[in-house]
Protein backbone atom coordinates (compact mmCIF):
# COMPACT_ATOMS: atom_id res chain seq x y z
CA UNK A 1 0.00 0.00 0.00
CA UNK A 2 2.88 2.39 0.84
CA UNK A 3 4.48 1.57 -2.52
CA UNK A 4 1.27 2.50 -4.38
CA UNK A 5 1.05 5.78 -2.48
CA UNK A 6 4.67 6.63 -3.35
CA UNK A 7 4.11 5.85 -7.04
CA UNK A 8 1.02 8.08 -7.08
CA UNK A 9 2.91 10.87 -5.33
CA UNK A 10 5.86 10.68 -7.74
CA UNK A 11 3.55 10.65 -10.77
CA UNK A 12 1.88 13.84 -9.53
CA UNK A 13 5.25 15.48 -8.92
CA UNK A 14 6.48 14.52 -12.39
CA UNK A 15 3.36 16.04 -13.93
CA UNK A 16 3.97 19.26 -12.00
CA UNK A 17 7.56 19.41 -13.22
CA UNK A 18 6.54 18.76 -16.82
CA UNK A 19 3.88 21.48 -16.70
CA UNK A 20 6.39 23.96 -15.21
CA UNK A 21 8.87 23.11 -17.96
CA UNK A 22 6.22 23.74 -20.63
CA UNK A 23 5.27 27.05 -19.06
CA UNK A 24 8.86 28.24 -18.84
CA UNK A 25 9.70 27.12 -22.38
CA UNK A 26 6.75 29.10 -23.78
CA UNK A 27 8.03 32.37 -22.31
CA UNK A 28 9.92 34.58 -24.71
CA UNK A 29 13.21 36.07 -23.66
CA UNK A 30 12.74 39.55 -22.29
CA UNK A 31 14.41 42.14 -24.53
CA UNK A 32 16.83 43.26 -21.81
CA UNK A 33 18.56 39.86 -21.86
CA UNK A 34 19.09 40.00 -25.61
CA UNK A 35 22.33 41.32 -27.03
CA UNK A 36 22.19 44.79 -28.52
CA UNK A 37 25.01 46.47 -30.41
CA UNK A 38 26.14 50.04 -29.96
CA UNK A 39 26.73 51.16 -33.54
CA UNK A 40 28.03 54.65 -32.94
CA UNK A 41 31.56 55.25 -31.66
CA UNK A 42 32.73 54.48 -28.14
CA UNK A 43 33.42 58.18 -27.69
CA UNK A 44 29.77 58.89 -28.51
CA UNK A 45 28.65 56.47 -25.81
CA UNK A 46 31.00 58.05 -23.28
CA UNK A 47 29.61 61.48 -24.16
CA UNK A 48 26.10 60.16 -23.64
CA UNK A 49 27.04 58.52 -20.32
CA UNK A 50 28.45 61.73 -18.95
CA UNK A 51 25.39 63.66 -20.15
CA UNK A 52 23.06 61.19 -18.45
CA UNK A 53 25.09 61.50 -15.27
CA UNK A 54 25.29 65.30 -15.44
CA UNK A 55 21.52 65.68 -15.86
CA UNK A 56 20.77 63.30 -13.00
CA UNK A 57 18.58 61.22 -15.32
CA UNK A 58 19.47 57.94 -13.57
CA UNK A 59 19.06 57.59 -9.82
CA UNK A 60 18.84 61.40 -9.61
CA UNK A 61 22.53 61.49 -10.47
CA UNK A 62 23.39 59.29 -7.48
CA UNK A 63 24.94 56.52 -9.52
CA UNK A 64 28.65 56.04 -9.84
CA UNK A 65 29.79 56.69 -13.39
CA UNK A 66 31.70 53.43 -13.39
CA UNK A 67 28.49 51.51 -12.60
CA UNK A 68 26.63 53.37 -15.35
CA UNK A 69 29.43 52.51 -17.77
CA UNK A 70 29.30 48.85 -16.76
CA UNK A 71 25.54 48.79 -17.37
CA UNK A 72 26.00 50.23 -20.85
CA UNK A 73 28.89 47.89 -21.60
CA UNK A 74 26.71 44.95 -20.67
CA UNK A 75 23.63 46.24 -22.46
CA UNK A 76 25.42 47.10 -25.69
CA UNK A 77 28.08 44.37 -25.62
CA UNK A 78 30.95 46.85 -25.82
CA UNK A 79 34.10 47.56 -23.84
CA UNK A 80 34.63 51.25 -23.21
CA UNK A 81 38.13 50.90 -21.84
CA UNK A 82 39.42 53.97 -20.02
CA UNK A 83 36.32 56.14 -20.39
CA UNK A 84 37.77 58.74 -18.02
CA UNK A 85 40.53 59.40 -20.56
CA UNK A 86 37.95 59.53 -23.35
CA UNK A 87 36.02 62.12 -21.35
CA UNK A 88 39.19 64.16 -21.02
CA UNK A 89 39.56 64.07 -24.79
CA UNK A 90 35.93 65.18 -25.20
CA UNK A 91 36.54 68.07 -22.80
CA UNK A 92 39.62 69.11 -24.75
CA UNK A 93 37.79 69.29 -28.10
CA UNK A 94 37.98 72.57 -29.96
CA UNK A 95 34.65 74.03 -31.04
CA UNK A 96 31.65 71.80 -30.40
CA UNK A 97 32.50 69.60 -27.46
CA UNK A 98 29.13 67.81 -27.45
CA UNK A 99 29.14 66.63 -31.06
CA UNK A 100 27.14 63.47 -30.43
CA UNK A 101 24.52 65.14 -28.25
CA UNK A 102 24.15 67.94 -30.80
CA UNK A 103 23.77 65.35 -33.56
CA UNK A 104 21.13 63.50 -31.53
CA UNK A 105 19.20 66.72 -30.96
CA UNK A 106 19.37 67.63 -34.65
CA UNK A 107 18.26 64.13 -35.72
CA UNK A 108 15.32 64.13 -33.31
CA UNK A 109 14.11 67.55 -34.42
CA UNK A 110 14.45 66.48 -38.06
CA UNK A 111 12.41 63.34 -37.39
CA UNK A 112 9.73 65.34 -35.58
CA UNK A 113 9.56 67.81 -38.47
CA UNK A 114 9.16 64.99 -41.00
CA UNK A 115 5.98 63.82 -39.32
CA UNK A 116 4.46 67.27 -38.86
CA UNK A 117 4.84 68.48 -42.46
Amino acid sequence: MAYDLLVTYFKKELLKLKSQKNISSNNTTPPITQTFSWTASKTDLVELLYAINATGAVQNGNIDLKILAQICESLFNIKLGNFYKTYGEIKAREGERTKFLDSMRFSLIKKMDEYTT
